[in-house]
């Protein structure tokens, strides 16, 4: 008995291809959700709870993905309308034109950020976020010069992106960077102060006093409730007495 001839499958790739930038707009839509829910969530928090530095890194990627899938539905429009052959290659038109050069954003003159220190305790929320923004451009232009030394960008979308992902980790790195080094100092601070009562001895105008010390001063003992030097102990609000000194000098 002769065996049936097997069937020809018939794929249409116009369908496969509209298949995948779907299944690719879930997965985008999915992580943008992801991405929101842990927005909101910190932004929920305590003002003195928040981290500015991960609500800013959420929203603009948000923002990058929700680009992603505007272009990922302006592609698949136009699939539908048959304005877009689907050509296995790569692009052509991701090269620069025939006669162009392609040329790196190089901006010159960069001067450090500076790291706003005290700002968060004080809850200077719009004072963080123009730091954190200078921190990430500083990474940005960084990137751009550096990349700049390896030749122009013959592939400008790839080598772009490259860039901007690797300028937004060393912002971010630097960010985080200045950020530690103060929580380390304000523990170092803390620690210093956890070593018993930190007692100065007899008071002398010379002598820089750091908050929490204790000296000695006619008798009496009295406390540093800041930083002071030359400010005599009881004239003014710099000093508070802990110990009243009793008759005679004596307690």
């Amino acid at each position: 008995m002769k065996k049936p001839a097997p069937k020809t499958v018939v794929i249409d790739p116009r369908a496969v291809a509209l298949a995948e930038i779907d299944a690719e707009i879930t997965r985008l839509r999915g992580l943008a959700n992801a991405r929101q829910a842990e927005l909101d969530d910190d932004v929920a928090k305590h003002i003195t709870l928040q981290d500015h530095g991960l609500q800013s890194r959420l929203d603009r990627e948000c923002t990058a993905i929700q680009s992603k899938i505007e272009a990922l539905d302006q592609k698949r429009f136009a699939i539908e309308l048959e304005n877009e052959v689907e050509d296995p290659s790569p692009s052509k038109s991701r090269q620069p034109k025939a006669g162009t050069v392609a040329r790196w954003n190089l901006r010159g003159n960069l001067q450090d950020p500076k790291y706003p220190a005290g700002a968060r305790a004080a809850g200077r929320k719009k004072e963080i976020d123009a730091a954190f923004d200078q921190f990430r451009d500083f990474g940005l232009a960084l990137a751009d010069e550096h990349f700049s030394k390896l030749g122009t960008p013959t592939t400008p979308v790839d080598m772009s992106l490259l860039a901007v992902v690797s300028g937004v980790e060393l912002g971010n790195f630097l960010w985080l960077s200045a950020r530690i080094a103060e929580a380390e100092q304000r523990l170092a601070e803390l620690e210093e102060r956890s070593k018993g009562v930190p007692y100065k001895g007899v008071w002398s105008p010379d002598v820089q006093y750091k908050a929490g010390s204790f000296v000695s001063h006619g008798g009496s003992l009295w406390h540093a409730d800041v930083d002071v030097k030359g400010a005599r102990p009881g004239d003014g609000a710099l000093w508070q007495l802990a110990v009243k000194r009793g008759r005679d000098a004596r307690p």
